[in-house]
């Protein structure tokens, strides 16, 4: 009698734990992908990289559901706020709000992007159309002159200072030296269209540049218009600038062919994409490209999925 008490107990205990085990599995919720609105240098720049057996995310079909937004700055929110959450945005821009992932075990970081061990990494890019020369030198006064500043050492020294990675290590920029010879006007204007993630970046670009040659020549910050509405926003401002001269895009991704053949272009800094997840979330700290890969094709609907495949 006891032993067949004891037999019970034991089924009953294997019973509760198996069945503890199916609720825990089934109440966990699905990953929240997030990405960002089409046309996006940051998503363009994410599906080329992102592959698996040869096939990029930019040929794949992504996960039914997946949310798109249309800032850097809503990508954070939304993955800070949804413990459930993935997403991606431009390594520059991340706050304490979320968490970032090691990426094939290797952290997001200036130097990694460097010596080429982070895989997730992309240009940003100026372009403005080839109608004003190669060197932009038929672009309006203030505009070449910002322009030359964005190639100088000077812009490389804020790049790095506000986390992005110089695009020459070797640190080969000479000093800016302005070829402004009068006062600005009032109705002079640079025109920035273009990359989200570059916002920030360019921001203090225009600072830096007005400290130096404000004074002197009287560039103020309404002597800019930057308007951040997406890469290819950006780049079609730059296309449809054809006699004013004064018209920059911006680029969070390398140019295709279309536009690269009636723009020129320089990239101005290098940046990381960087994953990030809900800053409370313990179940991952680490992710491969086939994983994204799969998360973001709908193949992997759960965290556990990822603690199984290690």
């Amino acid at each position: 009698m006891k032993k067949a008490r004891k037999l019970f107990l034991v089924c009953l205990m294997a019973v509760l734990a198996l069945a503890t085990f199916m609720f825990a599995a089934c109440g966990e919720k699905n990953i929240s992908v997030i990405t960002r609105e089409s046309g996006s240098g940051t998503r363009s720049a994410f599906e080329e990289l992102v592959s698996k057996d040869g096939v990029t995310l930019k040929k794949a079909e992504l996960v039914s559901g997946i949310s798109a937004q249309s800032s850097t700055s809503a990508v954070i929110s939304q993955v800070a706020s949804i413990p459930t959450a993935i997403g991606f945005v431009s390594l520059g821009s991340v706050d304490s709000s979320v968490k970032v992932l090691q990426l094939e075990g290797v952290e997001a970081n200036s130097a990694n992007v460097i010596n080429g061990s982070y895989k997730l990494a992309r240009p940003f890019v100026v372009a403005w159309n080839d109608a004003f020369g190669e060197n932009g030198e038929s672009l309006t006064a203030l505009t070449k002159d910002f322009v030359s500043y964005l190639k100088s050492a000077d812009a490389q020294e804020i790049i790095v200072e506000e986390g992005y990675v110089t695009v020459d290590a070797n640190d080969s920029f000479a000093a800016f030296q302005t070829s402004l010879t009068g006062t600005v006007s009032a109705g002079d204007k640079v025109v920035i269209r273009g990359s989200t993630s570059m916002d920030e970046l360019m921001d203090k670009l225009e600072a830096d540049y007005i400290s130096i040659v404000g004074s002197a020549h009287g560039v103020v910050a309404a002597n800019f218009d930057k308007q951040c509405e997406g890469s290819s926003a950006g780049m079609t401002a730059a296309k449809n600038d054809t006699t004013t001269g004064n018209v920059i895009g911006m680029s969070s991704s390398e140019l295709n062919d279309a536009d690269a053949a009636e723009l020129e272009q320089f990239t101005v800094a290098r940046d990381a994409i960087a994953v990030i997840v809900n800053k409370d979330n313990d179940q991952i700290s680490n992710i491969t490209i086939e994983q994204l890969f799969d998360i973001y094709t709908g193949a992997i609907t759960k965290f556990s999925q990822l603690a199984d495949e290690e």
